[in-house]
């Protein structure tokens, strides 16, 4: 496995993730984690036990030839695992597709945690920024 050196960009710190499967984009103790498979090109949600919330957001715009310009809008993916609430919440871990070619911004947290990262996935590699 590559070793993998962090780069700074204007005082964040930028995290170039492997391709291997399994990489983790955020972890948060005590909360959860998200981690990228991209192979499969899926993030997984894990919480540590206490349920944690989490959405992805990325844009979907796309070229219509027949208007020749870019339509589309924002999409988002919103939930929880290890929630105690409705049944689909009560899982400890949670997979969603990852968004293609796309930039995304990934959130987590529960009350007064958070964690937030801004990834590109490109060819099967994730760069994140970590906030």
């Amino acid at each position: 496995m590559k070793r993998l050196i962090p780069l700074f960009l204007s005082g964040i710190l930028l995290f170039p993730l492997s391709s291997f499967a399994g990489e983790t984009i955020l972890n948060l103790p005590g909360v959860g984690k998200v981690v990228s498979n991209p192979v499969r090109r899926t993030l997984t949600f894990v919480s540590d036990g206490t349920p944690m919330e989490f959405s992805v957001c990325w844009n979907s715009l796309h070229w219509n030839t027949s208007r020749g310009l870019y339509v589309g809008g924002m999409k988002c993916v919103q939930g929880e695992v290890g929630g105690w609430a409705k049944p689909e919440f009560k899982k400890k871990k949670k997979t969603i597709k990852e968004p293609h070619y796309r930039t995304f911004i990934v959130t987590i947290g529960r009350y007064k945690k958070i964690a937030s990262a801004i990834c590109r996935e490109n060819d099967g590699q994730i760069g994140c920024v970590k906030f």
